[in-house]
């Protein structure tokens, strides 16, 4: 069947070449071959032009701009500074001994009690200075020796005053001056710690003196 086609082909061909030397007026070749006689001739295989896909390049792109981190100052705290332990003025001592004695108001009397929660006379006395950081004896007596004597008219918060001088010369009790004429003790069973006044008769007879610690 090739050969049949292949000769067709080469018919064709012959033909063509014939009727073109007739319209040049130029004799037929007479190397051309022999339409008659079938040439074995491979056609011509053409093979498409080797192309290489074209390189495409990637985008020129430029690096992400990158800024440097933020940076903060360090925080610097301020150094710590502790308070100069400086003792308040004489003066202050007196109200915190004052304020010492208000806070306790109620608190009951018991025999030898120095506090917290109970006192007897003195006691009462001695814990409220020894909490404001001043130092006084522990009985009536020698509370009424030491200090710095005090008239009536000058009292402060925080001086204590004595009452009822016996047959020895000492004060029988004694109390914190608070200020109005006022002053706080706890002097029996039946009285508990609290506030009294000074302008009553009972006090005016009885006041033998007062004394200042702070």
């Amino acid at each position: 069947m090739k050969n049949r086609v292949f000769i067709a082909l080469c018919l064709v061909a012959s033909l063509l070449m014939l009727a073109l030397a007739g319209c040049s007026g130029k004799p037929a070749d007479s190397s051309t071959p022999d339409s008659s006689t079938p040439q074995n001739t491979t056609p011509q295989v053409t093979e498409p032009p080797a192309t290489e896909p074209p390189v495409t390049e990637p985008p020129a792109t430029d690096p992400p701009a990158t800024e440097p981190p933020a940076t903060e100052p360090p925080a610097t705290e301020p150094p710590a500074t502790e308070p100069d332990p400086t003792e308040p003025p004489a003066g202050d001592k007196g109200a915190a001994v004052a304020a010492k004695a208000q806070s306790l108001i109620g608190k009951p009397f018991k025999m030898g009690g120095i506090g917290p929660d109970e006192f007897d006379n003195s006691g009462f006395i001695y814990y409220c200075f020894k909490e404001s950081g001043v130092a006084v004896p522990r009985l009536t007596g020698d509370l009424y020796k030491a200090g710095t004597a005090v008239e009536k008219a000058d009292l402060k918060p925080g001086d204590v005053v004595f009452f009822y001088m016996d047959t020895e010369g000492a004060p029988q009790f004694a109390g914190i001056y608070v200020g109005n004429q006022k002053f706080i003790s706890c002097n029996n069973e039946n009285s508990p710690t609290k506030e009294q006044d000074m302008s009553w008769p009972y006090y005016v007879q009885r006041f033998v003196g007062a004394r200042r610690y702070a």
